[in-house]
């Protein structure tokens, strides 16, 4: 492997636990760091974000995926 960072195959740059985005998919993550990683990967823009959650119910129901749509994860 050295030879190859010398050769400038290959560059080791640091990346702070906050920001390594592939812990989404191997640790258990909570609030705005879980909430980063998550809309880093899936392209969520915060400022759209009540309109996806509203996307969202409306494919719920049409598919009647949830009873209760007053429930916690539709509260907007």
């Amino acid at each position: 492997m050295v030879y190859k960072i010398k050769n400038k195959e290959v560059k080791i740059v640091y990346c702070p636990t906050e920001k390594m985005i592939a812990d989404f998919s191997s640790k258990t993550t909570q609030g705005k760091l879980f909430e980063f990683q998550r809309n880093t990967i899936q392209g969520i823009k915060v400022e759209n974000f009540r309109l996806y959650k509203e996307w969202y119910k409306k494919v719920f129901q049409q598919y009647k995926l949830f009873d209760d749509l007053e429930h916690d994860l539709f509260q907007i």
